[in-house]
């Protein structure tokens, strides 16, 4: 399995009242991504789905026969990072930057 260093992901949040927040960023070099909320208690994340929208190197966002995005649940305390790494690959063929 290979990491995406430098690549775009996107954030989906559903908070506690059942609104949904939408999150872009880039992963650092070991293709990890935190996220953390500040929100009141009522507009707590709930639920988030982490998914990759682009890399610098198309050839690394083939996703071959992996999951499409990994899902996780947020019960950290309002001002606490949550680590995620959504970029792990499994594509049919890897370049050696990819890796």
């Amino acid at each position: 399995m290979a990491t995406i260093a430098g690549a775009e992901v996107a954030v989906l949040c559903i908070t506690k009242a059942g609104e949904v927040l939408n999150y872009q960023a880039f992963t650092n070099d070991k293709g990890i991504y935190t996220v953390a909320e500040t929100m009141s208690e009522s507009d707590r994340w709930d639920a988030c789905l982490a998914r990759p929208i682009s890399s610098f190197h198309e050839h690394c966002t083939q996703l071959g026969d992996s999951s499409t995005g990994v899902k996780f649940s947020y019960n950290r305390p309002s001002g606490f990072s949550h680590r995620i790494k959504p970029f792990v690959y499994r594509p049919t063929i890897l370049p050696a930057y990819c890796i």
